[in-house]
């Protein structure tokens, strides 16, 4: 059975009556160390099928089992659970890998749209530098080249110094 208990799923199964004794409790319960269901619920079916076998195994043996027998049943148990709480943890640790790993190709992703953005922008600032290189260089020449082609008498000077002056 799988149960939500504050943000973390944790696994639930009864233990059969005839090895209650040999376990002194009625059930097993264990954190699955994870706030998602999809996780939680690969983890509870492998955790599942673990103790059916181990419960198959450990009545077909507790009727007949020594002492020692016993011991070694209550062993293989406590491996089970930490064999279970190794792989919960590996599976935590690929999961948080994964996520770094997703977090490290968006933010390369953003990095090189943002290379492409100031690059674009690199080219589009040197060719407005270049017309306006062209640009101040004509508006320079201007007044030379009015003053040689256009502009021989005073009068048209004043005209054109007063309608300058009064824009």
């Amino acid at each position: 059975m799988l149960r939500l208990l504050g943000s973390h799923y944790h696994f639930r199964r009864t233990i059969p009556h005839a090895l209650r004794p040999l376990f002194g409790r009625t059930e097993i319960s264990l954190s699955l160390q994870t706030d998602s269901k999809r996780v939680a619920r690969e983890r509870a079916a492998a955790l599942y099928a673990r103790t059916g076998q181990f419960f198959s195994k450990a009545s077909a043996m507790y009727d007949d089992a020594s002492p020692d027998d016993l011991k070694k049943l209550i062993t293989v148990y406590e491996d089970i659970i930490k064999g279970t709480d190794r792989v919960m943890e590996l599976d935590t640790e690929r999961e948080k890998a994964e996520h770094a790993s997703e977090r490290a190709s968006e933010r390369a992703e953003f990095l090189f749209d943002k290379y492409e953005q100031a690059k674009r922008l690199t080219d589009f600032l040197a060719t407005i530098n270049a017309g306006m290189a062209r640009l101040m260089n004509g508006i320079d020449k201007l007044p030379v080249t009015l003053e040689e082609n256009c502009i021989d008498q005073p009068t048209t000077r004043r005209e054109l110094r007063s309608s300058t002056t009064a824009r």
